[in-house]
């Protein structure tokens, strides 16, 4: 009976200790911003200038992955720097793998694990995803594929990778979604299609967007009658967990959460996403280990450097060390790119500021654009020139505050003492 007591109030001691929100701290020290590419020049291999790039380059470890156009989109193509040397990973002269003729057009990339993927088309309504390891290009799923449990695809979703993962939503042609994943060892699985149950058990899903993946995670944005949110599927006991719905109640608030949009992210078991409610609209943090949310900011917060409160926000990107988002002020005032590294939120860029000699009229961070302490993105100046650029952050860490043992804890530690004899009651 002892050791029976013993065990238990160790388990509760260890659950408490755990439990009990420990954060490592940071502020910023440095931005050094290096311009991967824009319309000033010459896209490789080609004797034209660049017209454009996609709004969402994609960070995979130092790289750059990104999308690139020429004026009337002559030449495009998917592109990877290292911040030095841009590289073609595939463009209009690259064989459509299990397909006929060349890649035509393409759409944004991801990057992880040194491997690219992209949706890419081709003639007579060629569409697929496709990727890039090694300088080898590699069908991961196209118009052809047949639909796990039956169906025909005929549109697809931007793809997120991670290691030999691709998740993407796909849609069949009759117009219904459902989450996929693609790897080389299992092929191509449905994660989530309109046959699955809600985990309220009241209704099967209707609808899906915007899949991140990290390890045996994948989190997703589902739509069904028992309401919308963001859930969370554990592909190693296959569980779906409610991350945030519409019954779910904003963090720091009393107000239910009505909608979400945008892309989610995900970092070992750290969800990003953004959600607005009647009160206004916010990036929050889901910690799926402890099960706890919390407040990134939202539309109370303060813009650095302005007078004024964030208005709204856009596609969170998460790594070990940062929050990224694009926040939004009123009539123009304090838009730009923020981060959160654990002292609040800091300014990477904002719209009006000098960037390479030009003054920045808008800029774009879109889907896994952060790695580490790097985060790519998309700016457009006032002098009608355009880039992709990558800011590389240096952090000072804060020293780590010596924080008390909860109460609880205290009084399960007092609790074991005593059963051991270690300290007797009075």
């Amino acid at each position: 009976m002892r050791n029976s007591t013993i065990s238990i109030l160790l388990q509760a001691l260890v659950t408490v200790l755990f439990c009990f929100p420990l954060s490592v701290k940071a502020k910023i020290d440095s931005i050094s911003f290096i311009k991967i590419a824009d319309t000033s020049m010459k896209m490789p291999g080609k004797n034209v200038l660049f017209a454009g790039f996609g709004y969402n380059p994609a960070m995979d470890g130092d790289d750059v992955v990104f999308y690139g156009k020429s004026h009337n989109f002559t030449y495009q193509a998917i592109y990877r720097s290292d911040g030095s040397t841009i590289n073609i990973e595939a463009d209009q002269t690259t064989p459509i793998p299990q397909g006929i003729g060349n890649f035509q057009s393409f759409g944004l990339p991801d990057g992880n694990n040194l491997r690219s993927a992209f949706v890419a088309r081709g003639s007579d309504s060629q569409e697929g995803i496709y990727s890039v390891s090694s300088g080898q290009t590699n069908l991961i799923v196209d118009l052809n594929t047949p639909i796990p449990g039956g169906g025909s695809f005929r549109d697809f979703g931007y793809p997120n990778l991670f290691e030999d993962q691709t998740v993407f939503w796909g849609q069949n042609t009759s117009f219904q979604r459902a989450i996929f994943k693609h790897d080389s060892s299992n092929g191509l699985a449905v994660i989530a299609d309109v046959n699955t149950l809600h985990p309220s058990g009241t209704a099967n899903f209707t609808s899906f967007s915007s899949p991140s993946v990290y390890q045996n995670l994948i989190a997703y944005y589902g739509f069904s009658s028992a309401g919308k949110g963001l859930y969370l599927f554990d592909q190693s006991n296959s569980v779906l967990h409610t991350i945030a719905d519409t019954n779910t109640t904003v963090p720091g608030s009393t107000n239910l959460f009505t909608g979400f949009t945008g892309q989610n992210d995900i970092h070992e078991e750290r969800i990003a996403y953004y959600g607005n409610s009647s009160n206004g609209s916010g990036i929050y943090l889901y910690d799926h280990t402890n099960q706890v949310h919390a407040v990134v900011v939202d539309s109370t917060t303060t813009i650095p450097g302005f007078q004024v409160q964030f208005i709204g926000f856009r596609d969170p990107v998460i790594s070990k060390s940062m929050i990224a988002f694009m926040g939004f002020g009123p009539h123009d005032q304090g838009d730009g790119i923020y981060a959160e590294f654990g002292e609040g939120i800091e300014t990477i860029i904002q719209v009006g500021q000098q960037l390479d000699g030009r003054t920045i009229s808008k800029l774009d961070l879109e889907s896994w654009s952060v790695d580490k302490n790097r985060l790519a993105f998309y700016a457009e100046f006032t002098n009608g020139h355009k880039g992709v650029y990558l800011a590389d952050i240096t952090l000072i860490q804060e020293p780590e505050e010596e924080i008390p043992l909860p109460f609880p804890a205290l009084v399960i530690l007092a609790s074991l003492l005593m059963t051991l004899g270690i300290i007797k009651a009075r």
